[in-house]
């Protein structure tokens, strides 16, 4: 990420606490300044209404297509990773028969702005993030295996094209939303809710433009929607880090708690390395918790593993200094608790699962709890079983996962 040449100040989270992009990446080869109502691309065809998202190399707006009389959302990359030949790019070649659960870009176009030249995708206009809606459906086992099996097929389709998505995980599923093309931009305001901004200022008290915009805009919270304009179908998004399985990269960006064995400590990204990323997103969706957590670093998320999963085959035992603190010659855990961190003995995927999740809301203070039926819990285990498996050679593919009984209950 480049550098900033400005320093900001300014209210890092709205009223509803929702984290917004870095103020300081508006920056050279950062953020596009966007301001409610813009009107980007050619002719100023899409004009800006919401705000549907942000990451660290993009923001994410809701947009109407003046054109097309239709809703989209455009991609706006940072101009430090706007590349003639992105991943984005090529993932438009695509759009075929069979890719229906793959958010890919319909076209794109470049602007040139106070921060460089960047990239823009125009893509459908989606929902929420997979991995907090749960709560949303009426019958959420079942519309849960339903999600996680439109992500299998999504991803099944890369890999029969040859294609490995490299960034699988719940954050980058999407669910869709209803068709809003018939209403007015003052009814899909009314429906999504108005958006919230935050002022910026510089600390010198001078105008943040033209490097950053007047404001920032929350993104739309999902929770507050009306129900039925959440679909229960899927869309997988964010092909900055896919790639040919003919041609790996020498690394990737995937965050630690979805990363393979052999990712970690080889790094070697692979097909093989997206299926145990694909048990991890399975695991998340039905329970409503991360199956591996990364506190600190992957030293966390590989006790994690030989807690779960046993003994590192070798040379990635021996290799590992810190299995010494953790376990003995055997892979048995010490039973004891060091801040954040607690071996309290083996556990196993059957076990993982059926504690379930339990918590609070935090404002109301309403339990709220997500389980899994004990039969279920047998069926999901065995599957996730033959996906988790330190060899590589040993993952059963998307093709195998597709036919496993756990979809079928």
């Amino acid at each position: 990420m480049p550098c900033c040449c400005l320093s900001y100040l300014m209210q890092a989270f709205t009223k509803r606490f929702r984290l917004l992009e870095e103020i300081e990446d508006y920056c050279l080869g950062g953020f596009h300044p966007v301001h409610l109502g813009d009107k980007l691309g050619d002719k100023g065809r899409y004009r800006v209404i919401h705000k549907l998202g942000s990451g660290g190399l993009a923001t994410v707006w809701l947009c109407r297509d003046l054109e097309a009389e239709k809703y989209v959302a455009l991609k706006i990359i940072i101009a430090a990773q706007s590349r003639e030949d992105g991943a984005d790019l090529k993932m438009m070649k695509l759009g075929k028969p069979g890719s229906e659960e793959l958010g890919l870009p319909e076209r794109h176009f470049w602007i040139e702005g106070p921060n460089g030249r960047h990239l823009c995708l125009v893509l459908p206009a989606l929902g929420p993030r997979i991995d907090d809606i749960w709560e949303v459906f009426d019958n959420p086992g079942k519309t849960l295996r339903s999600i996680a099996l439109q992500a299998t097929k999504g991803l099944h389709f890369l890999h029969s094209n040859g294609l490995c998505h490299g960034d699988f995980r719940p954050a980058n599923i999407l669910l869709k939303i209803s068709n809003l093309d018939h209403l007015s931009e003052e009814e899909v305001i009314q429906a999504l809710g108005k958006p919230e901004t935050t002022d910026v200022h510089t600390t010198l008290g001078d105008d943040p433009e033209p490097m950053a915009p007047k404001y920032t805009v929350a993104p739309i919270s999902w929770h507050d929607v009306d129900r039925k304009y959440l679909t229960d179908q899927i869309s997988i998004i964010d092909f900055g880090e896919a790639f040919e399985t003919a041609t790996p990269p020498k690394e990737l960006g995937t965050p630690t708690a979805y990363c393979s064995l052999e990712l970690l400590i080889d790094n070697l990204p692979s097909l093989a390395s997206d299926l145990w990323a694909l048990a991890c997103t399975i695991s998340e969706i039905r329970s409503g918790r991360r199956l591996f957590r990364d506190w600190d670093g992957d030293g966390d998320v590989k006790f994690q593993m030989v807690q779960l999963l046993g003994k590192f085959p070798e040379p990635w035992w021996s290799s590992w200094e810190r299995r010494d603190n953790w376990f003995d010659d055997e892979g048995n855990p010490f039973i004891r608790e060091s801040g954040r961190i607690s071996v309290k003995g083996p556990r196993t995927i059957e076990g993982y699962l059926a504690e379930g999740l339990h918590f609070k809301v935090l404002i109301t203070g309403e339990p709220k709890s997500l389980t899994i039926p004990s039969e279920e819990v047998k069926v999901l285990a065995d599957l996730l079983g033959q996906l988790l498996r330190y060899d590589p050679k040993e993952r059963i593919t998307t093709g195998a996962v597709l036919e496993h009984p756990w979809f079928k209950l």
